[in-house]
């Protein structure tokens, strides 16, 4: 099992050399909900965050451009809500996403 673990590890370090973010990135796991006007609530979780934008895994496809309400989830107080731009969206596995904002209230 040690070398499958070892495999996921080598492409996490592979992912993180071909980062495209100017800003650095703090890893930060919180459930957050989208909602973007046209559809209905999407429930995911935040992967990283900087004071420039966030990073959502959830399983809804957002196209570059889509304009959305992202409440974060906050341990002590009131929950965060920003509005945020999507500017990639990328597969990340089966029927799970990965997408790229930015804080436009920020």
């Amino acid at each position: 099992m040690s070398t499958a673990v070892d495999q996921l590890l080598k492409e996490n370090q592979a992912s993180l050399l071909h980062e495209r973010r100017a800003v650095p990135r703090t890893a930060f796991t919180r459930p957050v909900t989208i909602s973007s006007g046209r559809r209905e609530m999407v429930r995911g979780f935040s992967r990283d965050i900087s004071n420039q934008g966030i990073g959502i895994i959830d399983q809804y496809e957002w196209a570059p451009g889509s304009i959305a309400e992202i409440e974060i989830h906050s341990l002590f107080g009131c929950n965060v809500r920003v509005r945020a731009e999507a500017r990639w969206c990328e597969s990340f596995g089966d029927g799970w996403y990965t997408t790229g904002w930015h804080f436009l209230d920020a």
